[in-house]
């Protein structure tokens, strides 16, 4: 079987994100943040300031007048919109390789990421419970990003034995992957994420973007350390699973239970269920279109 420790020790040397993309996060996280310091980041990345001036004019956004400077498109889209798209090409090259051990051909888990953080964003409009903070559309982006690490140590053997775990005794992939191998890939995500200097916020929604309601339980640890407060660390962790959960409804991949947003994420959210469908409509069109801008 696969050591746990070098597993763990793999998660937390995973190369660093783009100056960009932590500069952001950090600026972004803050309870006083400038919207004129995240355009001021952005301006200094040619590649980043192109993608939110296409997007802030983009015909999906619905904008009457066409915006000509980046102050003005990360007023449009938000601040936590242009994040993830900072870190989204941070981590483009690493996510669009296949990796069989969790069935993603080449793109797929890009694809499947890009669609939770903007079916978050979809979602975030409904929302009538405490105020999500925008950093959640990174948490939504990254939630699968341990699985690139628990990937390279899947060999055949230790696959099979997940699969007879999950088989013959019911038990999800996630649990499987614990029963199994001690750890679980949204563990690893947060660890990750913490060796990136993330918010807690992102880490937080990323080890619990399977079960938010069990994420309840470790608010208290934040208290104190300079984050958000313990109804938007719930908020992030909550959104975070209804978005892969409607991320996985556009485009199904063998798990669905996955599918399913819990009633905890509801809850917290105070959001309708009536209006998931809508907006996995609304999320197709703007899906495609982020997609064919990285061609």
């Amino acid at each position: 079987m696969i050591d746990l420790a070098e597993v763990i020790d793999s998660a937390m040397s995973l190369e660093p994100l783009s100056e960009t993309a932590s500069r952001l996060a950090n600026i972004v996280s803050a309870e006083d943040f400038d919207l004129r310091e995240v355009a001021d980041v952005v301006s200094y990345d040619q590649a980043l300031t192109g993608r939110v001036l296409r997007s802030a004019n983009s015909v999906l956004r619905g904008g009457s007048r066409e915006i000509a400077t980046v102050k003005e498109a990360v007023a449009r889209l938000g601040s936590g919109v242009v994040l993830s798209y900072a870190i989204a090409s941070a981590m483009r090259g690493r996510m669009t390789s296949a990796l069989p051990a969790y069935g993603y051909a080449e793109g797929e888990l890009f694809q499947h990421s890009v669609c939770a953080a903007l079916a978050a964003e979809t979602l975030r409009a409904g929302c009538r419970g405490a105020p999500v903070p925008p950093e959640a559309f990174t948490a939504a982006l990254l939630h699968d990003v341990g699985k690139l690490v628990l990937g390279r140590f899947l060999d055949e053997d230790a696959l099979r034995i997940l699969t007879e775990a999950g088989g013959g005794a019911g038990l999800s992939r996630l649990e499987a992957e614990t029963e199994v191998l001690g750890v679980h890939h949204a563990e690893l995500g947060a660890l990750v994420s913490r060796a990136w200097n993330l918010p807690d916020s992102i880490s937080h929604g990323i080890k619990f973007h399977h079960a938010p309601a069990d994420g309840a339980e470790h608010l208290c640890e934040y208290a104190g350390g300079g984050g958000r407060d313990a109804a938007a660390m719930a908020a992030v962790a909550a959104l975070t699973q209804a978005a892969n959960a409607l991320a996985h409804r556009i485009a199904p991949h063998g798990d669905e239970q996955a599918a399913e947003v819990t009633p905890y994420a509801l809850e917290t959210l105070e959001l309708e269920r009536a209006a998931l469908e809508p907006a996995v409509e609304a999320t197709r069109p703007r899906l495609d279109a982020l997609l064919s801008s990285y061609c």
